[in-house]
């Protein structure tokens, strides 16, 4: 039986051992195919593995934003009763979900605490970007709007994503 040189070690496996023979030479080097699977999976698993890392990353960054927009969310539902600053605060920070520890006050956030902060503010309907009095009274003798906006943000640190902070904001007329 004639076996072509070039194929004769991938056709035929009882050739194998001359896989061993032959690999003192650069021909027989290069014909020899064994532990090529390991070689290749040594090269494409960190590739796998850093990828799935940063995907669970990403996960968990998006679970903490999507929790802050549900804190505030409970909040602009609380916010039309217009408790005033103070009182939406507290309420806020009674209601926030376990995973949320919402700091004790809007100055002094810890790390790993989500900084909330609730201002109340008034416009006119002719200028809805000047703030102005809550008790003013508009052109034509129309009451003042008055909103609330409420804003969250928290540092997250990841695996392999750097420290960033995820947040989110509000804005809900009242009147």
């Amino acid at each position: 039986m004639v076996v072509p040189p070039r194929y004769g070690l991938l056709r035929f496996p009882a050739l194998r051992p001359a896989c061993e023979k032959s690999a003192r030479t650069v021909r027989g080097f290069a014909e020899c195919d064994r532990g090529v699977a390991a070689l290749e999976f040594g090269l494409v698993m960190p590739v796998f593995v850093v990828a799935v890392l940063g995907m669970v990353d990403v996960g968990f960054m998006l679970f903490e934003k999507m929790a802050l927009d549900q804190m505030l969310r409970s909040a602009a539902q609380l916010a039309i009763e217009d408790p005033a600053e103070a009182g939406l605060y507290e309420a806020v920070r009674l209601t926030a979900a376990p995973e949320l520890a919402v700091a004790a006050s809007e100055a002094t956030p810890q790390t790993g605490e989500v900084a909330l902060s609730v201002r109340r503010y008034g416009v006119c309907a002719e200028a809805p970007d000047t703030e102005v009095a809550i008790n003013a009274t508009c052109a034509g003798g129309q009451p003042t709007s008055i909103l609330y906006r409420l804003e969250a943000s928290k540092g997250y640190t990841g695996y392999l994503l750097p420290q960033m902070d995820v947040g989110a904001q509000v804005v809900v007329q009242i009147r």
